[in-house]
């Protein structure tokens, strides 16, 4: 959805309508900024920021921006909407930008108001072909609400873009593309303790990232993912070292232009397992396991 910048009269008139919903005023604003954070801090709304906006050369900082969410109690995301930024474009560039490592797609940063074109089934595709193009199976149907259509996946669906160096399940699913998990189906699926593998296609993660892969249960909890490509063999403990996340549904594939894995040095030889870094953790330590699942070096971040 493309966000209409508005001018700096509309931009003024309806940030006042919104704190008025709330029964707030722009110095209330400022003098509660002032006393939760400080007058020096990036969060401080400043008594004349209708003033800057009306310049056209300000914009609030993100630390303003929630700082704006928390005391009105209105959402974050439509805050950052209020001021142009629309968060979608956060899940639109992962999507079209290459990676090397496979990343989970964040689905929440949709705004469940918002319009979206829908499909229909084409008749006569019963039972539909394993890979097809999608103007083969679907006709453009009338728009509908996001969360019309997202209710009944909203929890038990988790969705994940294919990277080029960790593409374990190739030639069954191809670097970039995007995949669907069901998270309710990962106990149920999960290798029994023969060892044979499954066929379905599994979405796991332990402490070097993120990827989709087969598994073979090693037995004493414990399983392998599989590839067909070198890449190292590496038991790893359930839970501890490894956390399934679902069972693979649905692959969104580029057939323009497919693109072959590369097997990099470090996941072609033999790594250690480590432990999962506990869920909840310190912004620091998010910031850190996200740079390493994605297989980045500090100083390339900071390039």
């Amino acid at each position: 959805m493309e966000l209409r910048s508005p001018s700096k009269t509309e931009l003024v008139e309806r940030v006042k309508e919104i704190l008025a919903r709330k029964g707030l005023t722009l110095y209330q604003v400022s003098q509660r900024t002032r006393v939760l954070y400080g007058r020096s801090s990036p969060y401080f709304i400043p008594h004349n920021l209708y003033y800057d906006l009306g310049l056209g050369t300000f914009s609030p900082s993100l630390h303003q921006l929630f700082a704006l969410s928390s005391i009105s109690d209105y959402r974050l995301n439509d805050w950052l909407r209020i001021f142009g930024f629309n968060p979608e474009d956060i899940a639109r560039l992962r999507i079209l930008l290459p990676s090397t490592r496979t990343m989970l797609l964040d689905s929440s940063l949709a705004d469940p108001e918002s319009w979206v074109l829908w499909f229909r089934n084409k008749p006569g595709n019963l039972p539909p072909p394993a890979i097809a193009p999608l103007g083969q199976l679907l006709d453009f149907g009338p728009p509908r609400r996001l969360h019309s259509v997202s209710q009944a996946r909203r929890n038990h669906c988790v969705y994940a873009k294919i990277g080029l160096e960790d593409a374990l399940a190739f030639p069954d699913l191809l670097p970039g593309s995007v995949v669907r998990a069901n998270t309710r189906l990962a106990k149920a699926m999960l290798p029994a303790a023969s060892g044979k593998a499954r066929h379905c296609l599994f979405l796991i993660e332990h402490a070097n990232g993120i990827c989709c892969c087969r598994l073979q249960a090693i037995g004493g909890n414990r399983v392998m993912p599989l590839s067909t490509l070198p890449y190292a063999q590496v038991e790893l403990q359930l839970q501890e070292e490894v956390r399934i996340l679902g069972v693979l549904d649905l692959e969104i594939r580029s057939l323009a232009k497919p693109e072959h894995p590369d097997v990099p040095k470090e996941l072609a030889e033999y790594w250690r397992p480590r432990a999962l870094a506990p869920e909840q953790a310190r912004l620091s330590r998010l910031l850190r396991r996200t740079r390493l699942k994605l297989g980045l070096s500090f100083r390339s971040v900071s390039a």
